[in-house]
């Protein structure tokens, strides 16, 4: 594919109640709903499916499964393994971009979507990981840039929760489906847009406000050169390519490692642990053997679809 790839690591920049019901129905709506987070956390039965709906990319005609399988391998071996693999990160965007002209689409354009499409179709397991295209609001040279997005809806639900005044802010509710609010979100106005992607994405809470804040200052100064960029530092998790560049975020200069940064860091070690020993016993030399590794990663005999204990275990 000419136009879809995945980008080359880069930096991060100047940074991606009318009426009211009964307390006992609130009180088991509540209860209800954190309950099926944790089902879809640990692999309750009802949320697992077969090893062939897991990630079924044999369904897929032959061209269209070698490039799927190129391109999940490469996902895992960066950010979105946090996705995939943990709940450490809610959602992963950009590990796979494409771009498409705004005023004339050609024909090679829109057929390389409809492949990356129906690849991507194909990239669940389970009731909670799932995989979707969003149309960016970002236009370089006439081509509006198209992102690839791993995403669980439980942790879309729970961020959503977590911080009700971002979403709220944005008309965005925990109910709606999970594919409708990423969408969404790529069309609000930062900073607003900085905010609900950064704890999408997994970021501390102190490093999307300081994104945020940051990018809002450079707006208002009116320079949006490198020179207008608010000093900064990065915080990168490592991931199976390299160290730094990928799951990372910007942090105030002098930033020195918090408990934040440290909890992520000592919950993304044994995920990224096990999957180097996965990878190693089911990545041939040819690069082949991705789907026995994400089965690996997440079916048993019980099924697929739930989490490793190592990876949704809370940090000690």
């Amino acid at each position: 594919m000419r136009h879809f790839r995945l980008p080359p690591p880069v930096p991060v920049r100047a940074m991606r109640r009318p009426g009211s019901m009964p307390l006992v129905l609130v009180l088991v709506l509540t209860l209800g709903f954190h309950v099926w987070q944790a089902r879809a956390a640990t692999g309750d039965p009802a949320q697992q499916v077969p090893p062939a709906a897991c990630f079924g990319m044999e369904s897929l005609p032959p061209e269209d499964r070698q490039l799927g399988e190129k391109w999940l391998l490469e996902a895992l071996d960066k950010e979105a393994l946090y996705t995939v693999a943990s709940t450490l990160k809610p959602a992963s965007l950009s590990f796979l971009a494409g771009r498409i002209s705004v005023t004339q689409p050609t024909e090679d354009e829109l057929n390389q979507l409809r492949q990356a499409a129906r690849i991507l179709a194909t990239w669940h397991c389970g009731h909670d990981l799932a995989a979707t295209l969003i149309p960016g609001t970002v236009v370089a040279e006439g081509r509006r840039v198209v992102h690839a997005v791993f995403y669980r809806k439980a942790g879309v639900s729970g961020t959503i929760s977590g911080f009700p005044q971002v979403y709220g802010a944005a008309g965005i509710v925990a109910e709606l489906p999970a594919g409708q609010v990423l969408a969404t979100m790529e069309l609000l106005p930062p900073p607003l847009r900085h905010r609900a992607w950064g704890h999408l994405l997994g970021y501390p809470a102190y490093a999307v406000d300081f994104f945020a804040s940051a990018d809002e200052a450079q707006r208002a100064s009116g320079d949006s050169s490198v020179k207008g960029i608010v000093p900064r530092d990065f915080v990168s998790v490592p991931v199976f390519a390299r160290a730094t560049n990928h799951f990372v975020w910007a942090a105030p200069k002098g930033h020195e490692e918090n408990d934040a940064d440290g909890d992520i860091r000592r919950r993304a070690a044994p995920v990224l642990e096990r999957y180097r020993q996965l990878r190693e016993a089911h990545i041939r030399p040819e690069g082949e053997g991705v789907l026995g590794l994400v089965r690996a990663m997440l079916c048993d005999a019980a099924g697929c679809g739930h989490l490793h204990p190592v990876a949704s275990a809370p940090a000690p």
